[in-house]
């Protein structure tokens, strides 16, 4: 009926687990890995339009809440993620190690540690 119902390894962000270059990236409330569509850009503070189109390690956000070291007129910058547990210094002197989940709902079990380099709220 024109449905493709896809089976995707789930996977740990901190860790980026997933087989030969495919890349853990953020679906709902767990990760998945999912083909790498970065091709040669995908680097920290490179423009972004997917998850899937930053290198292994880094999230697409949206470029305001990235940093300033973003091309700003972009849709979207890759940014790394970070285990806010152990404090990690982030790339860019604007950001800070953010939870990724917000800590006001229920953060699914496993991913309490995973944070986001971005400018804070």
């Amino acid at each position: 009926d024109g449905v493709l119902n896809l089976c995707l390894p789930e996977c740990d962000p901190l860790l980026q687990d997933c087989d030969g270059t495919d890349l853990c990236i953020a679906n709902l409330d767990h990760f998945l890995c999912v083909l790498d569509a970065s091709g040669d850009g995908g680097k920290q503070n490179d423009p972004c339009a997917f998850e899937n189109s930053c290198d292994k390690g880094l999230a697409c956000l949206p470029t305001p809440v990235a940093s300033s070291a973003c091309m700003q007129d972009s849709q979207g910058c890759c940014s790394q993620f970070c285990d806010v547990s152990k404090l990690e210094p982030c790339p860019n002197p604007d950001q800070k190690c953010v939870p990724r989940f917000d800590p006001m709902m229920p953060i699914p079990p496993g991913f309490e540690d995973v944070g986001v380099c971005r400018i804070p709220a």
